[in-house]
């Protein structure tokens, strides 16, 4: 979730496509119009334009978590 000002006030929005269940380890911008969110549960490419998720990649075993992620414009670790 998102925190916008409007004014005085302050309004809590979500964002299309991002998951908004987990904490954002990492959000970033990357090369080719994209966005890359990192929660403990999986990592998500998502297009900037449209929030359209276009991958998702989760640990191989489903009681792994992922607790911490670097990245750049071309890579994300």
């Amino acid at each position: 979730r998102v925190l916008s000002w409007s004014g005085d006030e302050v309004e809590e929005s979500p964002l299309r496509g991002f998951e908004g269940e987990q904490q954002t380890i990492l959000c970033l911008n990357v090369e080719g119009g994209k966005i890359i969110q990192v929660t403990e549960r999986s990592v998500r490419c998502l297009n900037a334009e449209t929030a359209e998720l276009m991958l998702e990649w989760r640990p191989p075993r489903e009681a792994a978590k992922i607790n911490l992620a670097d990245g750049n414009r071309t890579q994300v670790v």
